[in-house]
């Protein structure tokens, strides 16, 4: 399982960043929808872009009010 604070998902999701399952290397996938990639860290096809560690139940993103950044309005209460 992979936690990220929101202003490390939203780089991941804006740079296409991805993860490897086996060994938690960061990774870039070039896709938002690369799965089993091989990772240059440990040699495994196990890289795979984070959307899809989300949408697999592995990757979940949590909110830190200590972390600049945090000015979304979502975050702020306003509808």
């Amino acid at each position: 399982m992979f936690l990220l604070t929101i202003n490390k998902f939203d780089r991941a999701m804006r740079y296409d960043v991805g993860f490897c399952v086996a060994c938690k290397e960061e990774a870039t996938v070039y896709e938002p929808d690369a799965r089993n990639l091989k990772c240059e860290a440990c040699g495994k096809r196990q890289v795979f872009a984070a959307p899809e560690l989300l949408v697999m139940g592995l990757l979940d993103v949590s909110i830190d009010d200590n972390e600049p950044g945090l000015d979304c309005a979502l975050f702020h209460g306003a509808s």
